[in-house]
């Protein structure tokens, strides 16, 4: 009898153990407000870097860009540049179009690339790569934002490529035609070239590397479902994300965090997901402090500190408001 008590009571306990452990194992994040000079004009933004540096728009009509340096106030940028991309640790940004261009500590340069688009990224080293549009879209990378030297990155076939991501390795990512009219995803670097991923069109004809972080690992899909391939063995794994179809992921950092949306357009809720924890989770269901009039809620990007970057529309008052949602509880980062 004082056995199966015993047995009884270490059940329990170890039940009680690992529902601890789960728990601790949700992350929890809480929002913080990204305020312009007046809280009634829309702030929406576009690009967050680990220390913290945010690029974005401020204003429901004129819509001027800004750089947030840690610590600081919302500074405006030249009021001719237009389109917000990417900024880096040092506080570089990047946007376009017509020309694309950099901002240096508030400075713009342009890039001289050889047409314009809204598709850039800014790595920790100066490199660049991006898209211009002439009849097609092309991809182009940059070793140096100082050397205004750019080099093309080909095709799969079909002569049409979008970039869509790079990290501080110079390794590039995105979408590429094929001569068969659909699109396949790729990974590029300056040695071997441009590499076809193995992932499905799909029914869309389109298959995506959404991101690569500086391990190398990727984030791909299709619009059916996402796939994670590791840097080390190149092994591909379906990713688990929340109901609502048409998944597509944002971007993926260092700590093998995704975060990217599931719906139809126009009607998407955005997810996390960590890798190696199981399925994903919509990202409203963790936020702690969720305002109680937002009608929409966007997902822009993440960082290598797990703070997420989101947009919230606020049909009562007709602007976006912009926030940094800042893990607040255990969002624990795949270990290898």
């Amino acid at each position: 009898m004082l056995r199966n008590v015993l047995l009884s009571l270490i059940a329990f306990v170890f039940a009680a153990s690992a529902a601890l452990a789960q728990s601790d194992l949700s992350p929890s994040f809480r929002m913080i407000q990204i305020n312009g000079p007046d809280v009634n004009e829309s702030v929406s933004v576009h690009a967050l870097s680990d220390y913290g540096h945010v690029l974005g728009r401020y204003g429901s009509w004129e819509r001027r860009l800004f750089v947030i340096q840690p610590y600081e106030e919302m500074r405006f940028l030249d009021e001719d540049l237009l389109y917000p991309a990417d900024i880096n640790n040092s506080g570089y940004a990047v946007g376009g179009s017509y020309p694309n261009w950099i901002s240096i500590n508030g400075t713009a340069y342009d890039l001289q690339t050889p047409g314009g688009s809204d598709d850039l990224f800014i790595n920790d080293k100066g490199q660049i790569a991006g898209n211009y549009n002439g009849s097609r879209s092309k991809g182009y990378f940059m070793k140096s934002f100082k050397a205004e030297e750019w080099v093309e990155l080909g095709d799969l076939g079909g002569n049409e490529t979008d970039v869509l991501g790079l990290n501080n390795n110079g390794q590039v990512v995105g979408s590429s035609k094929k001569s068969d009219g659909r699109f396949y995803a790729f990974v590029w670097n300056g040695t071997s070239g441009m590499t076809e991923l193995n992932i499905s069109p799909g029914p869309w004809r389109r298959a995506e590397a959404y991101g690569i972080n500086d391990r190398g690992d990727i984030v791909a899909g299709n619009q059916s479902v996402i796939y994670t391939i590791e840097a080390e063995t190149g092994t591909q794994e379906f990713m688990l994300v929340p109901a609502g179809g048409r998944p597509r992921a944002v971007a993926i950092n260092n700590l093998r965090q995704v975060v990217g949306t599931v719906g139809q357009s126009g009607d998407t809720e955005p997810f996390f997901y960590q890798y190696g924890r199981g399925r994903g989770q919509y990202l409203a269901d963790l936020v702690t402090n969720m305002p109680s009039d937002v009608t929409s809620f966007y997902v822009v990007d993440i960082n290598n500190r797990g703070q997420i970057l989101a947009v919230t529309y606020h049909a009562n008052q007709g602007i976006l408001k912009s926030w940094i949602l800042q893990p607040r509880r255990s969002v624990i980062a795949y270990e290898p």
